[in-house]
C-alpha cells in the first residue's frame, strides 16, 4: 500500500470514529421523505489537507487518455444502448473476463466493464450446462459494488437468456466508484433454500487508468415554470457513455402522473439524444431532486438545448355530465381529452367504472344525487392500464362514492394532464 492510501485509510477510521449527537438520526428521519425513487447516499466531508490530496490525484487521473483494450465484447449487442454500442465498436473499455463457481454450480463471469464520471456499467455472463433456473434471482440477485471510498448502488439490469435456457447474458449499471479503487466487490444475494437467503461477493480487479475522461461539465441554472410549480436545471456532466442532467423541482401535482420527465429531451445539433432514463426524489422541504440520463455526446458538438416537450400540467375544467345510471361505454368528449364510462353499479355503494387515456388523472371528483346532494369521491380502485390497437395506453379504474343514492351528474372540477410545453433552455459551449 502506498502512502497516499494509507494516509486516506487513517483519515477514513478517524471519521468512522467520530460519534454523531443523539438528536441527528431524529432531525435526518423527520427530514426525508418516505418516496424516493432514487437513494442519493450522503458523502461525509473530508479533511481539507486529504481534499488537497485527492483533488491533486483526480486532475492527474483525468489528465490520461480515453481507455482502449482492442478487444470488443461479444453478445451484448442487443443489450447495449446506443451509446454503449459504439464505444464497444472502437474497443474501449476494460476487460475482465474472470470467472466464479456460484452455490448451485452456476459459473459468473465478470466479462468486462465501462467507467467514468456517470456510472459503472458492468458487463456479466450466468452459465450452467444443466440449465438456469426460470427465477433468475434464487442464484443470483446483484447488490452493489463496493471497494476503496466506494459504495456504489445498482441502478439497472438488462438480461437476455439463451434459448436452452443455459447461458444468460447481462448489463448491470451502477453509480459511479472512487478513483483509487484497485479493487471492486459485487455484492449479491441467493437462496440457499426456500427459506434462507445467503449473502455473497465476488471480487475483480479495477484499472483507474481505464476510466474515461468527462467530456463536459457545467453549470445550466435555469428554471422552468409549470402549471403547479417550476423545475430548475442545475447542471450537465456528459461522460463518453453517457449525458447527465441534474436538478431540483417544486411541482405540486408532480406524483399525480407517472410520466416524469419523458417530456424533456437534450437537443445536440438540432437532435435529440435517446433517454436512457430518469430519477428523482422527494423530501419535505422544497428541495426535490432529478437526474436525466441520455446517450452520448457526439464528438462535434455545435449547439445544446433542452426542450421540455411536455410536462405534467393542470386544468380546472367544472365539467359536468349529465348521468341515466345505465350508461356502458359511453364516451364524453372535452378539450384535453375525452372520458369513457364503462359501466354504473348501485349496490351498497356506488361504483363507476371509467377510462382515460393514462396522461390524464381527474381531479375534485363528485357527484350530486337524486336529493341535489354533492356527494364527494370517496377512493379509486381497481386501476389497469390496457392499450388499443392504436397503441394508446388507457388508464381503467372505479371510482367509489359512499352513498345508494341514483346518480344524476356527475362533476370533474379539474385535469392532471402531461401538457405540452415547448420551452427551451440554451446550453452555452464552454
Amino acid at each position: 500500500m502506498n502512502s497516499i492510501e494509507q494516509k486516506l485509510l487513517e483519515e477514513q477510521k478517524k471519521l468512522t470514529d467520530i460519534t454523531a449527537p443523539p438528536e441527528l438520526e431524529q432531525r435526518l428521519a423527520q427530514a426525508l421523505y418516505a418516496k424516493q425513487v432514487k437513494f442519493f447516499p450522503f458523502k461525509r466531508w473530508v479533511p481539507l489537507s486529504v481534499a488537497a490530496i485527492v483533488l491533486v490525484i483526480f486532475i492527474t487521473y483525468q489528465s490520461n487518455a480515453i481507455a482502449y483494450y482492442g478487444k470488443k465484447l461479444l453478445g451484448f449487442d442487443t443489450l447495449m444502448t446506443q451509446s454503449l454500442k459504439d464505444l464497444n465498436e472502437d474497443g474501449f473499455g476494460q476487460n475482465i473476463e474472470q470467472s466464479f463457481l456460484l452455490e448451485n454450480g452456476t459459473t459468473l463471469t465478470i466479462n468486462g466493464l465501462m467507467s467514468d464520471e456517470n456510472r459503472l456499467v458492468v458487463y456479466i455472463t450466468l452459465a450452467n450446462e444443466e440449465g438456469l433456473p426460470d427465477d433468475l434471482d434464487r442464484i443470483f440477485t446483484p447488490q452493489s459494488i463496493t471497494g476503496f471510498f466506494t459504495n456504489a448502488n445498482i441502478n439497472s439490469s438488462y438480461y437476455e437468456i439463451s434459448d436452452d435456457k443455459t447461458k444468460m447474458t447481462g448489463i448491470l449499471q451502477y453509480d459511479s466508484i472512487n478513483a483509487f479503487s484497485k479493487k471492486l466487490k459485487l455484492q449479491y444475494y441467493y437462496w440457499k433454500n426456500d427459506t434462507e437467503i445467503i449473502e455473497g461477493a465476488v471480487t475483480f480487479p479495477y484499472n483507474h487508468k481505464e476510466a474515461w475522461q468527462t467530456k463536459m461539465k457545467q453549470s445550466i441554472n435555469k428554471k422552468l415554470k409549470v402549471d403547479k410549480g417550476t423545475v430548475n436545471f442545475k447542471t450537465i456532466t456528459a461522460t463518453p457513455t453517457q449525458t447527465v442532467i441534474e436538478g431540483t423541482f417544486n411541482v405540486e401535482n408532480y406524483d399525480r402522473l407517472s410520466h416524469g420527465f419523458d417530456g424533456v429531451e437534450l437537443i445536440v445539433n438540432g437532435q435529440p439524444l435517446p433517454l436512457e432514463g430518469y430519477s428523482s426524489s422527494s423530501s419535505f422541504g422544497k428541495n426535490n431532486a432529478f437526474s436525466i440520463e441520455y446517450g452520448g455526446l457526439p464528438e462535434d458538438v455545435d449547439s445544446l438545448e433542452i426542450h421540455m416537450k411536455n410536462f405534467i400540467g393542470y386544468k380546472e375544467i367544472n365539467k359536468s355530465i349529465s348521468l341515466t345510471g345505465k350508461e356502458v361505454n359511453r364516451v364524453i368528449s372535452f378539450e384535453n381529452g375525452e372520458l369513457t364510462i364503462n359501466n354504473i353499479q348501485l349496490n351498497d355503494e356506488l361504483n363507476i367504472r371509467i377510462s382515460t387515456s393514462d396522461s390524464i388523472l381527474l381531479d375534485k371528483v363528485s357527484f350530486i344525487n337524486e336529493e341535489q346532494k354533492k356527494i364527494p369521491l370517496k377512493t379509486t380502485i381497481n386501476q389497469q392500464l390496457t392499450k388499443t390497437n392504436d397503441e394508446t395506453i388507457l388508464n381503467m379504474r372505479t371510482l367509489v362514492f359512499k352513498t345508494k343514492s341514483t346518480p344524476l351528474e356527475l362533476h370533474i372540477g379539474g385535469l392532471h394532464y402531461m401538457k405540452e410545453y415547448n420551452k427551451k433552455i440554451d446550453i452555452p459551449l464552454e
